[in-house]
């Protein structure tokens, strides 16, 4: 296990702290609860988290795993007759914020464990296989992991080398495999060899001889969360998951899971950057006064605190959807939203801390080094606004407001979607068949969808918050606005941007800096 044996500390463990609230079974939850259960798990690991110290050491301790489950943690979304919390999805979110908001590699594990790795033997195992392992997942005696990523399959799944004979033996490598070196029982997503059999989700225990575990990846950030490779030399798969040949469709509804979860995880870095940064601006003074006074201060911070609210109503909604299959377009809308959004908050975290932002005893650089990959992983917000962009321009899914209330802002959302729409039909109609080969205007028209599907969001729960719903509001539909406005000047910088790329790819920089290359004729691009 990767992990290091520490002794207790003399300060009261995590299950001390919850003493026997998480145990006693939460069938009849109500909200009030559910903020005790946080309140107490927020208590609890403030006694025992040290992001910074994982970081450094690359790992996290035995002791602090062992707390966690004590807490119940790693049974979040197991249900309630396998020995889980039997939470359900806006619950498990609102946990993963909490652990997120004290180490993000925590987070992860746990997040991992909870949403890709349990998810397909919950939706998918026969009543044999859940009896077997979900009892060990939910005490976290066994963690859980998922294998899907290859070499040569990255975001497209399809091409996975990996394969399993009709004996369950599952032969290739995968990579960036989190939870990889704790894990106990792995889902690998592989081929059949025959061709015919098409694609499965198999389980796999570890540890085994004919598995290999690769060395630790040195990562950017979530340094203390494990990620390594694995290697199957025709090891011994425990069960396969649903029917022969459902295995990608399985594979993206569990990722829509994972997606989500990873969401509330971005939310719970953004309310840590934004809590440390509320407490710097109103402390730190300059010229006589707190620098959270100055107006260029109040701009950063009113946009972290309106983009937070808005990654809150986003993942609020998203998370309560009533099924797993209705999750996939939403849960990319709350993927790359919350991704970029914690990203932006922990970067504006950062300039207003100044040279202290930069300093890693401060905390502030390891909340942007964790966030970053959450960008890239589980799908890269690139080819997700693609595939996203491309559903809009298909099939028009409209964003749909949440909330009855009329307005300003209602109105002027409103008038976007409007907007969407008619731009929509105007790509349609102007490019054909030809979209699917500009990437960019699907992608705007992707994060226009998105930003209207946030506002609707805000507006839900505009009552709560007016001021900053009405913040977070303005600036989602503008960005909407901005998005679409884009497309009717994209055809000529396409072109440009086309020429560009074909000279550099072929030629690589010709100009050196400071000295300035001779003049030339413009490259005359030759279309493929």
């Amino acid at each position: 296990m990767r992990s290091e044996d520490e002794a207790p500390k003399p300060a009261a463990t995590v299950a001390d702290a919850l003493g026997a609230s998480v145990a006693s079974g939460l069938e009849a939850r109500s909200e009030a609860e559910l903020t005790r259960l946080v309140a107490e798990v927020e208590r609890a690991l403030g006694v025992e988290v040290d992001a910074l110290a994982h970081d450094r050491r690359g790992l996290l301790p035995r002791r602090l795993l062992d707390s966690v489950r004590q807490l119940g943690l790693f049974g979040a979304s197991i249900p309630a007759e396998h020995g889980g919390l039997g939470l359900e999805l806006v619950e498990t979110c609102r946990i993963i914020a909490t652990v997120a908001r004290h180490d993000r590699s925590l987070a992860t594990c746990v997040g991992l464990h909870n949403g890709l790795g349990a998810t397909p033997l919950v939706s998918l195992g026969d009543d044999a296989q859940k009896r077997a392992w979900l009892p060990r997942l939910a005490s976290g005696e066994v963690l859980a992991s998922f294998a899907a990523t290859e070499v040569g399959a990255g975001s497209d799944l399809s091409s996975v080398a990996t394969t399993y004979d009709g004996a369950l033996r599952v032969r290739g490598e995968k990579q960036y495999v989190t939870n990889g070196a704790l894990a106990g029982l792995v889902t690998v997503l592989a081929r059949a060899r025959d061709e015919r059999g098409g694609y499965a989700l198999l389980t796999v225990p570890l540890p085994q001889d004919e598995v290999s575990i690769g060395a630790e990846e040195r990562k950017l950030g979530l340094r203390a969360s494990s990620t390594t490779s694995l290697a199957f030399e025709d090891a011994r798969a425990d069960a396969l998951l649903g029917e022969r040949g459902g295995g990608l469709h399985h594979a993206y509804t569990a990722l829509a899971v994972g997606r989500t979860v990873l969401s509330a995880g971005c939310v719970g870095t953004a309310e840590r950057a934004l809590d440390a940064t509320l407490e710097h601006v109103t402390r730190r003074r300059q010229f006589r006064r707190a620098i959270g006074e100055f107006g260029a201060s109040r701009t950063h911070v009113s946009a972290m605190a309106a983009r937070l609210y808005a990654m809150e109503a986003v993942v609020d909604e998203v998370a309560r959807h009533p099924a797993h299959g209705a999750l996939g377009a939403a849960s990319v809308v709350a993927k790359v939203f919350c991704s970029e959004g914690a990203y932006e908050i922990t970067d504006r975290a950062l300039q207003l801390h100044g040279a202290m932002g930069v300093l890693e005893d401060v905390g502030i650089s390891l909340l942007a080094r964790d966030c970053r990959v959450t960008r890239i992983f589980e799908g890269a917000n690139d080819v997700l606004l693609v595939h996203l962009g491309s559903e809009v321009l298909a099939r028009g899914p409209s964003p749909r407001c949440h909330t009855q209330r009329r307005g300003p802002h209602a109105e002027r959302w409103e008038t976007a979607a409007g907007v969407l729409e008619a731009t929509r039909e105007r790509v349609k109609a102007s490019l054909g068949v030809r979209a699917v080969e500009r990437q960019d205007c699907l992608q705007a028209l992707a994060r226009a969808y998105i930003g209207l599907v946030a506002s609707s969001c805000v507006l839900a729960r505009a009552d709560a918050e007016p001021e900053l719903a009405e913040l977070a509001c303005s600036i989602g539909v503008d960005e909407s606005l901005t998005q679409l406005a884009s497309l009717h000047r994209a055809g000529s910088r396409v072109e440009l941007e086309r020429a560009l790329t074909d000279e550099l790819y072929a030629c690589g920089r010709r100009w050196r800096w400071p000295a300035s290359p001779a003049p030339r004729a413009p490259r005359k691009h030759i279309a493929a």
